[in-house]
């Protein structure tokens, strides 16, 4: 058995960057069914006469999958009934990630939050990032990440991805700030291509704290060359 403190000494000699890619770390195996997958929900918005219902699925498929391969630190639940709502995953951290959570290696948003999957056609609307938002609200959830193909409609402060900012705006303290990801085909994409998932969700939470792009903060640092 691994020692913590001997995890904690390993993790404290990488730098931010390098860390995530081992807290998050997606093997060859777990790699090759997250592509099939992927092209599942690509094949999905590109063909004609596939039910609504299989759309959804194909990409509630691919966030869970997504989400339990990441390092192997978040419990999904899916489809879960509430009252008034219908949540699509309410993810939360197992043993190993409540570790790294206590010893500051993750954003404490990750305990627990909400992933909502929209396959539409279309850009996700300002109606359904306010639903988002209040199902949030309701259980004091402050991270949660819509998950779809094409992303949030707009750049300006009326459209969806305005509404995010003027929500995470709307409250002054940090602890009661709710944030609220756009991941998008691209994201996914960019899974494959070596960026994890930790590292993207986090790089966009700081694209809305500082309100700059969010890829622009995911680059190779100077000195990274030098570990």
């Amino acid at each position: 058995m691994i020692n913590e403190d001997s995890i904690i000494e390993y993790l404290n000699s990488l730098n931010e960057k390098r860390r995530y890619g081992k807290i998050a770390e997606i093997n060859a195996e777990q790699m090759k069914q997250y592509e099939i997958l992927l092209e599942k929900f690509i094949e999905s918005n590109g063909k004609s006469g596939i039910k609504t219902v299989d759309k959804g699925d194909s990409l509630e498929k691919l966030v869970s999958y997504l989400l339990e391969i990441s390092g192997d630190i978040f419990t999904v639940e899916r489809n879960i009934k509430t009252n008034t709502n219908e949540i699509d995953q309410f993810i939360t951290l197992k043993p190993k990630g409540k570790f790294l959570l206590s010893h500051g290696y993750i954003d404490r948003r990750y305990e627990h939050f909400l992933g909502e999957c929209k396959n539409y056609s279309g850009r996700v609307s300002v109606t359904y990032v306010g639903k988002f938002y209040s199902l949030m609200v309701s259980g004091s959830i402050k991270l949660g990440i819509l998950f779809s193909y094409y992303g949030l409609s707009g750049k300006k402060w009326a459209c969806s991805s305005g509404l995010v900012r003027k929500l995470y705006m709307s409250k002054e303290s940090n602890d009661e700030k709710y944030v609220i990801i756009d991941f998008n085909l691209n994201d996914f994409k960019s899974i494959i291509n070596g960026v994890n998932f930790l590292e993207i969700v986090d790089g966009k939470i700081k694209e809305i704290m500082l309100d700059t792009d969010y890829s622009k903060l995911i680059t190779t640092h100077p000195a990274e060359k030098q570990l």
